[in-house]
């Protein structure tokens, strides 16, 4: 049984760290999320009655307990860790071609994250990919410096950003822009930790000890 779980797990590795995401296949996996999510109340409620161990989920009680969706507002995290890095990826894969785990991890952990506004009780499943975002946020503070902010605007109209090259990106130096990107990085941390804190979600405050 052990032996069964850990192949599941390195299958399972090697399929998010070779994935090669593509706008075909974010729309595809993405497509076939939101078919899952049509029925994610009936498949919680058919896999409660089929598993002995979570009966419990699918009486009276459990179900207006566990089938209360959360907020839209509860995905942004993962929404906003995706959107980074999609834009930083290739500058990611240019340090080192492994980086991309980081965009697939970050995909899955988007999808993951939708069904938990169906039910509330899955949020815990893109905690096990959220964990990993961790270990890029430095590279990201690596990766934002003049080379970056280049591949971007040349996207631009050519005079646009011939302007901003030379007016503006090429006189702020690397030391400068990682720092804006570490700022950032806080100021969203501290947002996002008193938007948790004030709607005190989960009842979680105020905070006791075994002092009081």
């Amino acid at each position: 049984y052990h032996n069964l779980i850990y192949v599941f797990y390195l299958y399972l590795y090697s399929f998010i760290l070779n994935i090669k995401l593509t706008w075909k296949k974010i729309s595809v996996f993405g497509a076939l999320t939101l078919i899952i999510y049509l029925f994610t109340e009936r498949i919680f409620l058919l896999m409660s009655r089929l598993i002995p161990k979570y009966s419990g989920y699918g009486t009276g009680e459990g179900i207006a307990q566990y089938l209360n969706g959360q907020s839209w507002k509860s995905i942004v995290v993962s929404v906003l860790v995706f959107v980074l890095m999609l834009l930083f990826h290739r500058r990611l894969e240019e340090k080192d071609a492994r980086n991309s785990v980081y965009l697939n991890i970050a995909f899955i952990s988007v999808l993951l994250s939708i069904f938990q506004t169906k039910v509330g009780v899955l949020d815990r499943f893109p905690y096990y990919f959220n964990i990993y975002m961790i270990f890029s946020l430095p590279m990201l503070v690596d990766c934002f410096d003049q080379k970056f902010l280049t591949g971007l605007i040349c996207r631009l109209p050519y005079k646009w950003s011939e302007k901003l090259q030379s007016h503006v990106i090429y006189k702020l130096p690397n030391v400068l822009l990682k720092s804006l990107v570490v700022i950032g990085i806080l100021l969203l941390v501290c947002m996002y930790s008193y938007n948790t804190l004030s709607n005190n979600y989960f009842g979680i405050l105020p905070y006791h000890t075994f002092l009081e």
